[in-house]
This record gives structure tokens, C-alpha cells and sequence, in this order.
């Protein structure tokens, strides 16, 4: 029974999506995950309608919105200047809104317990090994919750586990580069004055280039975090508990927060970016979701592209799995989705989060977006549209918006 078509080590949304679609094809998958559902997961708690799509293509998006969540249909944009304006999305119609904040704990648990009925599942197992043969994966290695050490072998491996991935780190192909990685912390206030159907991102003074948000969740509830990238962290030494604190105190912020209250404790994590990809297949493996550095490296949300991830290195894997072809590049087809499907997108928001690093020019921008309606509309453009995001990087853009 140690024996599987593939094998995969995470039961987040990545390798419990993949998992559908594998099973569904006739194939007998293992999903493994070291904790047991349902499992904190620390995130912003955003869920794009990308992802959403493909819940609803198999056939489960009625369980997600039984789900305690927030239809968020805008996003509040702040300067450093207190100027701020807010954009509209453009509504998906088959969710009537343009994404949720949902609680991950919730969100994984529903998508998971639909990948356990119809794969086999092992959770309190952490693997710590990948079995090889020659310079093929064949199988995983690991420990039980008991403390009994286990064996799986299978056709393909697929790391689904994180940015911090033991598979990714096995294979050597984890995220090591600081400027493509971002350090978050988040937690949960009641008594957060003023939540709509919008999210909220806050550049403040004190701490540029990082950015503070406000996010509407169920019941009251607000998913309130800070984001910076990770080079910026270690070369200024810089504390996110303490940028925190200067971004709640405030001018733009503090009253709103005069009666809240923190709900158990902030919690931290790492983003990996999507503008400096790893290798995300060779010999027996693929990689998904933040294991293979696909979150946006603007907006930090990862659920929508790791969704997606997990769809791609499916049907690559029936593929594979049909040709009896398990080498390197009979998993290439897989990188070559990711990268039709993500990459423009990565480089746009990289380009403008490189951009968010200077106040003045946040200032000036978001003045105008505020003021001038041909500005709000280039914003949201800008918001929905990739090829829009690169007027940003024009000098002839800043100087329309110095004259104009």
C-alpha cells in the first residue's frame, strides 16, 4: 500500500486542488500534510476570484459560501499625505462580487475535506526526505505522529507545502533571494471602525516601502497586517511588530482602532514573490503554490495563483502519467502554463511595487486619483489590467501627472 500514482506533500489549497483533479482522473493519489485539518494558516485571508473559478469548476463554490466571508467589490488606496481614493472592481458574475475575505482556516478546511473523500490522506505526517533514484524522485520519507518512520513511493512528487518546502529545498529549488521575498505579520481585531466591502492599503510615513492593510472579515471581525520586502527588513534591521504599532497609532488610523481589540496574538510569515520564480519541475517533482513562488509581488495574495498552480501541474501529470514519462521535460509543458498564465502579471506588479517605494511619488499619484476622473480610471485599469500597470514606468507619465 506504499505505492502511489503521485504523491503529495501539502493539503493546502495547491495540493488539495491538484488532488481533485488527479483522483478524478482515475489516478491513486496520496495527500499528505503534517498538520491536522482544520489548521491555521496565517495569511491576509483573500480569496481572488482566480481561485474561486476553479472551485466552481469542481463543483464545491456552494461549500465555500457557506463559509463565514466578506464580498469585497473595492479597494481604498492611502497616501502618506492622508489623500486617498477608492477603486472599483470589476464584479465576477458567477460569485457577484470581485473576490471574498474568508477565514484560511475555514476556506483550506472545506477545500480539503472534498480532496479527502476521494484521495487517500495521511495529516500528522511530516515528511523530511525524497527518495531518489539516480537523480529521479521516486518516493517521500518521513515521520508519523507516533514517531513511526515511513516510506511512499510514487511516479511523481509534487510539493505543495509552503514557502518553506522541504520538497523545494530537497530538489534545490527554494527561494533564498530577499528581494523576491516579503516578511508579513498579521492579526485579528474586533472594534475596527468603518469596514465595508473594501479592502484597504495604507502607505504611511515611517513605514515606506512597506505597506499596511485593513481587510473586512465575518461577524465585525478585521484581518489587519503589515507587509515589507524581506532585503528591506534585514539591511535596516527593522522590527514589522514595531512598524505595526506606528501604523495603528497613526494620524490616517488610530481613531478607527480607539475601541479595538487584538484577538489572540499577531502571527508572522514569508511571502515568496513570484518575480524571481524558482524551477518548478525536473526528474519526478513539480512544485506549487508558494513552494514554487507564485504570490503576487504587489498585493502579497497567493490563493488565486497556487490554485491555479495545482490545476496546471494536474493536467500536466495525467499527461505524464498516460506516456508512462516522468523526466524533466515531460513536466516543461507545466512550466510553460505558469508562465503564459503568470508571469506579465508578476512583472507588472513587481515594476510597481518597486515604484510604492517612494512617498512623494505615491502622493502625487494618488492626489490626482482622488481629483482628476482620467487618473481614478487609470488606476483601476491598472487594478484589473496588466498591460496598464506599465504606464507607471514611464518618466512621461510622471511628468502628465506633475502638469496636468
Amino acid at each position: 500500500m506504499d505505492n502511489f500514482d503521485v504523491i503529495i506533500v501539502g493539503a493546502g489549497p495547491a495540493g488539495s486542488i491538484a488532488s481533485l483533479y488527479l483522483s478524478r482522473a482515475g489516478y491513486k493519489v496520496l495527500l499528505l500534510d503534517k498538520a491536522h485539518f482544520p489548521r491555521k494558516k496565517v495569511c491576509g485571508d483573500a480569496c481572488s476570484a482566480k481561485g474561486l473559478e476553479i472551485i466552481n469548476e469542481l463543483g464545491f463554490l456552494d461549500e465555500i459560501l457557506k463559509l463565514p466571508h466578506v464580498k469585497v467589490n473595492h479597494l481604498l488606496m492611502s497616501a502618506p499625505n492622508s489623500s486617498s481614493v477608492i477603486v472599483d472592481y470589476q464584479p465576477r458574475e458567477f460569485i457577484g462580487c470581485s473576490g471574498f475575505v474568508v477565514e484560511r482556516v475555514h476556506n483550506d478546511n472545506a477545500i480539503f475535506s472534498v480532496a479527502k473523500k476521494e484521495s487517500t490522506t495521511i495529516e500528522g505526517f511530516s515528511v523530511d526526505k525524497l527518495i531518489f533514484e539516480g537523480n529521479k524522485v521516486i518516493g517521500v520519507e518521513g515521520t508519523t505522529e507516533n514517531g513511526e518512520r515511513k516510506k511512499f513511493h510514487a511516479k511523481v512528487v509534487m510539493g505543495a507545502d509552503g514557502a518553506n518546502s522541504v520538497v523545494a529545498r530537497a530538489v534545490g529549488s527554494e527561494n533564498v533571494d530577499n528581494n523576491h521575498r516579503c516578511g508579513a505579520v498579521r492579526g485579528y481585531y474586533s472594534g475596527v471602525t468603518g469596514l465595508t466591502d473594501t479592502i484597504e492599503l495604507y502607505f504611511i510615513d515611517g513605514i515606506i516601502p512597506g505597506y499596511f492593510w485593513i481587510f473586512p472579515m465575518a461577524n465585525g471581525i478585521a484581518n489587519v497586517g503589515l507587509g515589507l520586502v524581506s532585503s528591506k527588513i534585514s539591511k535596516k534591521k527593522i522590527s514589522l511588530m514595531k512598524m505595526m504599532d506606528i501604523a495603528i497609532n497613526s494620524p490616517q488610523i488610530k481613531e478607527r482602532f480607539k475601541n479595538a481589540k487584538l484577538l489572540g496574538k499577531i502571527d508572522g510569515w514569508i511571502i515568496p514573490f513570484g518575480s524571481k520564480r524558482v524551477k518548478n519541475h525536473g526528474n519526478g517533482w513539480v512544485l506549487v503554490g508558494d513552494a514554487a513562488s507564485l504570490a503576487d509581488p504587489l498585493s502579497g495574495e497567493g490563493f488565486g495563483n497556487a490554485a491555479l498552480s495545482g490545476k496546471f501541474a494536474a493536467q500536466v501529470i495525467i499527461k505524464a502519467l498516460k506516456n508512462n514519462d516522468f523526466s524533466e521535460s515531460a513536466f516543461a509543458e507545466y512550466e510553460k502554463l505558469v508562465s503564459d498564465a503568470m508571469d506579465k502579471e508578476f512583472h507588472s506588479a513587481y515594476l510597481l511595487q518597486r515604484v510604492s517605494n517612494y512617498g512623494f511619488l505615491i502622493n502625487m499619484f494618488i492626489d490626482k486619483a482622488a481629483k482628476k476622473p482620467e487618473f481614478k480610471a487609470l488606476l483601476e485599469e491598472m487594478m484589473e489590467n496588466n498591460d496598464a500597470r506599465y504606464v507607471a514606468h514611464s518618466p512621461l507619465f510622471y511628468l502628465k501627472l506633475l502638469l496636468t
